[in-house]
């Protein structure tokens, strides 16, 4: 009986593996922007809404549009990050104005429309990726390195018994 025990443990312990699958683990760097290390890939959501005044036959067209331009925009600060400016203007000790801005430059080669999703109500999703190799990846590490005075290892810094790099 022991045996047939011990039998059982060990099949429903075979099944319980075989069965679970690899998640991809996504570092999400902002709301609607990460990085897939399973796959290797940058991917970024972006949605569009085309202006009121558009003619039907251009709205979606328009819409998904500024759907890629969104996420574009969202793949670029996920990759290099993003400037943030804040401005508040305070008055007997109560905030009158508040102004935050954000902004990304950048150029962006070799990403893909991986998913376009128009709805119903005149908006368009789109879910743009690029892969971490290839031109991607070099446009990216030749940024940060061309940002560098010169070529050498001076950017690498001993802490910890570990070599850390300044990249930017």
């Amino acid at each position: 009986m022991t045996g047939f025990r011990y039998f059982l443990v060990a099949l429903l312990a075979l099944a319980s593996i075989a069965g679970a699958r690899a998640d991809n683990y996504i570092e999400w760097v902002s709301a609607n922007s990460g990085i897939d290390w399973t796959q290797g890939k940058a991917q970024a959501e972006g949605a569009g809404l085309a202006k009121a005044d558009s003619p039907p036959s251009l709205a979606k067209l328009m819409a998904c549009r500024a759907a890629v331009v969104d996420a574009q925009r969202n793949l670029l600060e996920s990759v290099q990050g993003v400037r943030v400016e804040g401005i508040s203007i305070v008055d007997k000790l109560m905030v009158e104005s508040d102004i935050i801005r954000s902004s990304v430059q950048g150029l962006l080669r070799g990403s893909v429309i991986s998913d376009r999703r128009p709805q119903a109500d005149g908006t368009c999703e789109v879910t743009l990726t690029a892969s971490l190799a290839g031109n991607f990846a070099t446009q990216v590490y030749t940024e940060i390195f061309d940002k560098k005075d010169d070529d050498s290892l001076s950017g690498l810094v001993l802490k910890g018994g570990r070599w850390l790099a300044d990249v930017i």
